[in-house]
């Protein structure tokens, strides 16, 4: 079986989605013999190019522009369409919610099953005129891309996106997975750090980096040693390093860009809780939550998204109103100070990924799914 898969990013990219679509790539390509090839974006440079990752073909199209995260060329339509009569895939599987790529696909498929997989729900981030284009796409363009698509693939529980509720007979859900080689439990001194995972970019202030600051702020005045990672990378990384200074808590933050794999768990590992503070029901899942339960790590996420179908509040993590750093705060102490409750929330955590989100089990789930045209 031949799959085109069609993203806007790929590895190695590293981000909760990029990670999504690596996993079941190599994953079909190993285990089910699955010939993959991919068409994304070439964010090194502007021009086209073709390479093989691990035995896949990778097709790299260059951006005239980017608006927010989207790369855009209007030539594509073109180049993707040249692609797909070139290489007779029998099944094209786009990613989304980034617009243009997944949609221009869309128009160009002819007879070859179009899925479309779908991460997020609303991308409204609280900007009065962002989300007024992002509104007036996912009336239009989104349904239009919804409509087009034999199946729709979702992250997420289907219920936080209303716009998808007319679609419901042709929704199956395939949540984020973990690699339980990779992402497991070890030894580690406490330290009382906190650790967050994700971009640090000026177009994902949503992700609620400044709350968590603020969070951490109010904490500091009552455990001096608190310690606050911060994994990712982004242009906005100097703006929350001043932003800390500013709280005061500068000599207890510490940015160490972008991490993955084995070195990514290490940090894991090092975390007495990882926290992921998003204000936007842009974040319909949260990897990172199920990489640090796989870790046996408690979890602190905001009640909002994909977050509370992650986390169940007071048995693996705890749920905290979305830009609300006291709540946090508050959070934060009860666990650090609690060292049973801690080992509960991790040992629960782990329970639930071994039970819903290893990567074998949502591996053949997304074979069966591909099959079934």
């Amino acid at each position: 079986m031949k799959i085109l898969i069609v993203a806007p990013y790929f590895y190695p990219n590293i981000g909760g989605v990029e990670t999504y679509i690596y996993n079941r790539c190599i994953g079909l390509k190993e285990k089910y013999k699955c010939e993959i090839v991919v068409i994304t974006s070439n964010q090194k440079e502007k021009k086209y190019s073709v390479e093989n990752i691990k035995g896949m073909k990778v097709y790299r199209l260059p951006h005239l522009f980017k608006i927010s995260n989207t790369p855009i060329n209007p030539f594509w339509y073109f180049t993707v369409k040249k692609i797909i009569i070139l290489e007779k895939p029998d099944l094209i599987n786009a990613h989304a919610p980034v617009p243009f790529l997944s949609d221009i696909t869309s128009h160009v498929t002819g007879d070859i099953p179009y899925i479309l997989t779908y991460h997020a729900g609303s991308m409204k981030k609280n900007k009065f005129v962002a989300d007024m284009i992002l509104g007036f796409y996912e009336r239009f363009f989104l349904n239009a891309l919804f409509s087009k698509s034999k199946l729709i693939i979702t992250t997420f529980p289907p219920k936080i996106f209303p716009q998808l509720y007319k679609y419901h007979k042709k929704i199956i859900q395939i949540s984020p997975a973990v690699d339980l080689k990779i992402f497991k439990a070890k030894k580690t001194v406490a330290k009382k750090t906190l650790l967050y995972v994700g971009r640090i970019e000026k177009t994902s202030e949503w992700k609620g980096i400044k709350y968590l600051l603020d969070a951490v702020a109010i904490v500091k005045k009552d455990i001096q040693d608190i310690e606050l990672i911060l994994v990712g990378s982004g242009d906005a990384i100097n703006d929350y390093k001043n932003y800390a200074k500013k709280q005061g808590i500068d000599h207890n933050t510490q940015f160490v860009g972008a991490l993955k794999g084995k070195t990514l768990a290490k940090q894991y590992n090092n975390a007495n809780i990882v926290i992921l503070p998003s204000t936007s029901n842009a974040e319909s899942f949260g990897t990172v939550l199920i990489e640090a339960m796989a870790c046996k790590k408690p979890v602190i996420g905001s009640r909002i998204g994909g977050i509370p179908y992650v986390i169940d509040n007071e048995k693996n993590g705890l749920l905290v109103e979305p830009k609300n750093a006291q709540q946090l705060a508050h959070a934060i102490k009860r666990i650090l100070k609690n060292g049973k409750f801690a080992e509960k929330l991790g040992g629960n955590g782990y329970k639930k990924v071994v039970e819903n989100f290893t990567l074998e089990k949502q591996l053949v789930k997304t074979y069966q799914t591909f099959t079934s045209f």
